[in-house]
């Protein structure tokens, strides 16, 4: 996926640099709000996910260390959030089987 999303950015890039400074302004902003839903998706599957891999018995120590941060991190950022989806299951992604691509231009980007 990583690859994938660094041949999208390349070739918006591309297209980027062939407008005007008028274009520049509003395709950036554009851009910034892409980025934004995409982030919020993937903090959204990345709860769903850990909540998951503990539920399967996965130490705090191991999504902690697949995430780049400390085992006490990885439990009170995420300890909280997945108390909150034991208590409301019907808001969680556990209902979805696929996790579709990210896309820059927000087009594949799963839904609720």
């Amino acid at each position: 996926m990583v690859l994938e999303s660094t041949q999208i950015v390349s070739k918006l890039w591309d297209r980027f640099e062939g407008i005007s400074e008028d274009q520049r302004r509003s395709v950036s902003v554009d851009v910034i709000r892409k980025l934004q839903t995409q982030r919020q998706t993937i903090d959204e599957w990345t709860i769903h996910w850990v909540a998951e891999a503990r539920a399967q018995g996965a130490t705090w120590s191991a999504i902690g260390g697949a995430l780049g941060i400390t085992h006490q991190a990885a439990s009170q950022r995420f300890g909280p959030a997945l108390r909150s989806v034991e208590a409301h299951p019907s808001d969680s992604k556990a209902s979805s089987n696929e996790i579709g691509p990210l896309r820059a231009e927000g087009a594949d980007v799963p839904r609720r």
